[in-house]
């Protein structure tokens, strides 16, 4: 079965990029962490200065896994597959959570 979807010629990230509004997002994302409010937890810790609350996350996050990913629908994954991240040390604690074996041990390389 053909999609009539077009797909973009590259990836939207480097339009972002480009723009300057990949930058803008990335000072968003420092001002969520200078207070942070980046789960209903809302601990408003300074993440930046590598405080830690009940999530025991610094300033950088720590990854389980990243790899391409080509298990979607085309329209969702383009033509070279979308990526997957899958990070630890999530303190919700979700009684159905499908990834809790990975998301909520505090192991794994801090993201640069």
């Amino acid at each position: 079965m053909s999609s009539d979807i077009a797909l973009p010629s590259s990836p939207s990230y480097l339009s972002l990029y480009t723009s300057g509004e990949l930058e803008r997002r990335v000072e968003r994302a420092l001002e969520l962490l200078r207070s942070c409010r980046l789960c209903p937890r809302c601990c408003q810790v300074d993440r930046l200065e590598d405080e830690a609350q009940f999530c025991r996350t610094g300033r950088r996050a720590r990854l389980a896994s990243y790899a391409p990913h080509h298990g979607e629908e085309d329209c969702l994954r383009g033509l070279r597959g979308s990526g997957t991240i899958f990070f630890t040390g999530c303190n919700l604690g979700c009684v159905f959570c499908q990834n809790a074996d990975i998301s909520q041990r505090q192991d794994g390389p801090e993201a640069d």
